[in-house]
């Protein structure tokens, strides 16, 4: 079990084995006792057979519970084991919450730092396009929205006198949908963050750095990102499925269920460690940005890496996963961003690195 719990922390940079996945836990179990992985499969169709949505699983983090409670019921033959399961299958959602809700941290505070600066330009695109000047002959006063701006836009196109460039009202159109995004639309603004990454099957002799980390970091797009952020109510809904499926009995109705389980499973993505990080270097570098401009402090590149260190480590140890190190790919390009000289954004070393 230590062998296991080392692969997947130290060998491939992932969580330990997960309590709060019912399989894990089973599997857990099954390599406690030396059970064969048949066994394991046949354990696995028995309790989701028996334990066919049984109602609405736990909102807060149960994980170390569940993890301590293993102490306890791994001695239990195989049948109280499935059993307790079965009486606690609330707690074994499918997924870390401790996990999740330290991703939409960081997304939150990532968020702050983005729409600061598409606020930013957003008013300097405005400033020199007249807006300012074109609301106070409306009689406008106070603050203006992403409506305005829009009427403003549509306006300039028409008019013959000081016109607005299509390309112009297109950038302001960008910034403002950015700047006013509502939060649905929040997997649109991180996006935002990943801007200049390249697709991992692009430009192979180009990107030869971000190629290199291709077991380490996702390609991440939209869609990526909306199932991270979804990922609770999407692998609840993997999990009945699964359960409904085990419990089906009509072969039709089954190959349909399979079918439906085949397609769903290719939008379940959890939030791994490269997710976590890239945001949190993210974070450091626009905190040492505002640091140098409102304390006026030179950059000092031990300062951002221990700042690095002590926001990733804290967070990693939380969420199960190792901490920080430079023997790995990632952990190395990631601490080479803060060079002696300067300090780089993850995206900027990637998009560089031919």
């Amino acid at each position: 079990m230590e062998e296991t719990e080392e692969y997947l922390q130290l060998g491939i940079s992932q969580q330990g084995i997960q309590d709060n996945d019912y399989r894990e836990f089973i599997a857990r179990y099954c390599l406690d006792h030396g059970l064969g992985i048949d066994k394991c499969r046949r354990m696995i169709e028995f309790y989701e057979r028996k334990s066919q949505n049984r109602g609405k699983w736990e909102q807060e983090s149960n994980t170390n519970w569940v993890r301590e409670q293993y102490t306890v019921v791994r001695d239990y033959p195989e049948e109280e084991f499935l059993v307790w399961m079965h009486k606690h299958q609330k707690y074994f959602k499918g997924y870390s919450l401790t996990v999740l809700k330290c991703y939409r941290q960081l997304v939150e505070e990532c968020l702050i730092f983005l729409r600061k600066d598409v606020m930013e330009s957003l008013a300097q695109e405005l400033q020199a396009a007249g807006f300012m000047e074109w609301r106070e002959q409306k009689g406008q006063k106070g603050v203006y929205g992403g409506t305005e701006i829009e009427r403003f836009v549509k306006n300039r196109l028409r008019t013959i006198r000081n016109p607005l460039s299509p390309d112009k009202a297109k950038e302001i159109r960008r910034l403002a949908s950015v700047a006013y995004a509502p939060q649905d639309r929040i997997s649109d603004l991180v996006l935002e963050l990943y801007s200049t990454m390249p697709g991992r099957n692009k430009h192979q002799d180009k990107y030869a750095l971000y190629n290199a980390l291709g077991g380490e970091i996702h390609r991440v797009d939209k869609k990526y990102i909306s199932e991270l952020l979804n990922s609770a109510v999407l692998r609840e809904k993997q999990m009945i499925l699964q359960m409904e499926l085990a419990a089906e009995t009509d072969e039709a109705a089954r190959r349909t269920k399979e079918k439906e389980l085949k397609k769903f499973k290719q939008r379940i993505h959890l939030v791994q460690r490269s997710d976590l990080l890239v945001l949190a270097q993210y974070i450091i570098y626009r905190r040492m940005e505002e640091i140098s401009m409102l304390y006026e402090k030179s950059y000092s590149a031990q300062t951002a890496k221990d700042e690095f260190c002590e926001l990733a480590d804290g967070m990693l140890e939380l969420c199960g996963m190792r901490r920080v190190d430079d023997r790995y790919m990632l952990d190395h390009v990631l601490l080479s961003c803060f060079a002696e000289e300067d300090i780089y954004l993850f995206l900027e070393i990637i998009e560089g690195g031919e």
